[in-house]
C-alpha cells in the first residue's frame, strides 16, 4: 500500500474545500520532522481524516517514535471538550498501544547519562517566563477556597488522625542516613529575616509543649564521645558524633 500517496490525496482534498462543524487542525509536515506552525503547514480535517493521517504517518515514518506516541494519544485520550473525536476500533487501539509499549521498552533499555550543559540551558530557557509570581490576591482566594472545601467536606483534614504504624515505619526507613541538602551551606540573611518574621508572635500551646516533652522523655539519652554533651533530641546527630566540632579525626 502506498501510504504517502493516500496521505497526499487527503491533504490536497482538504486544502481545496470549506467545511463546517467539528474540525481538527493538522500539521502537514509534522513538527518532529521540522514542520512549523505557519498557516501554509496547517490544514483543517474531519476527526476521522485526522486519525487516518496519523495512522498513515506512522507507516510512512516507521522509526519516528514521536509520531508513534502522537498516534497512541489519538487512540487513548478522552477529552470531554472534544466529544466528536474519532473513536478507533479495538484493533487500531491495540495497534497503537503495542507501538507505545515497544517504545517504552526500548527507552527502559537505554541508560540515560548525565545531562549536558547544552541540554540544561535548553530546559532552562524553555521554562523562563512561564512561572507567574503568586500575588497576595491569588493567595487570599486560594486560602478562602481551601477553608470552604474543609467546611463543606469536599476536602478532608488529617488533623487528629493517627498515622498507621506501618506507614510511619516506611517513612522512617526511607529517611535513615539522609543528610540535609543545606548541610554546610550558610543561611542567607534574607532567609533568616523571613524565618524570623514568620515565627514572630507564634505561640506554642501548653498541650503541644506537654506532648513534645513527653516524646523527648521517652527517647533514650545519647552522649557525644567527642564533646561529652548529652541529648534526647533528634537533631543531635546532625552536629555531633562524627560531625562534632571536637572530632579530631574529621
Amino acid at each position: 500500500m502506498n501510504y504517502q500517496k493516500i496521505y497526499d490525496q487527503i491533504i490536497d482534498r482538504a486544502k481545496n474545500r470549506v467545511l463546517e462543524g467539528y474540525l481538527e487542525e493538522h500539521h502537514i509536515i509534522p513538527k518532529c520532522l521540522g514542520g512549523s506552525n505557519d498557516k501554509s503547514n496547517l490544514v483543517k480535517l474531519t476527526a476521522r481524516e485526522h486519525f487516518i493521517c496519523h495512522f498513515l504517518l506512522v507507516n510512512i515514518y516507521p522509526n519516528e517514535t514521536k509520531l508513534q506516541y502522537a498516534f497512541w494519544l489519538m487512540c487513548n485520550i478522552k477529552n470531554p471538550h472534544q466529544s466528536d473525536r474519532y473513536i478507533p476500533s479495538s484493533r487500531l487501539y491495540e495497534y497503537g498501544k503495542q507501538l507505545h509499549s515497544n517504545n517504552m521498552k526500548r527507552r527502559k533499555g537505554i541508560k540515560q547519562g548525565p545531562r549536558t550543559q547544552e541540554t540544561r540551558e535548553k530546559i532552562s530557557n524553555s521554562k523562563k517566563g512561564k512561572s507567574v509570581p503568586k500575588t497576595q490576591e491569588w493567595k487570599d482566594n486560594r486560602s478562602k477556597a481551601m477553608k470552604k472545601a474543609y467546611e463543606d467536606g469536599t476536602r478532608v483534614s488529617n488533623k487528629g488522625k493517627q498515622m498507621p504504624e506501618w506507614f510511619g515505619a516506611r517513612i522512617s526507613r526511607s529517611k535513615k542516613g539522609m543528610i540535609g541538602t543545606n548541610l554546610g551551606i550558610p543561611m542567607k540573611e534574607e532567609q533568616k529575616q523571613k524565618i524570623s518574621q514568620t515565627l514572630k508572635g507564634h505561640l506554642v500551646s501548653d498541650d503541644t509543649r506537654s506532648k513534645i516533652s513527653q516524646t523527648l522523655r521517652n527517647k533514650p539519652e545519647v552522649t557525644c564521645p567527642h564533646c561529652k554533651k548529652t541529648s534526647r533530641g533528634s537533631a543531635f546527630s546532625f552536629y555531633h558524633f562524627d560531625k562534632c566540632k571536637k572530632n579530631l579525626n574529621k
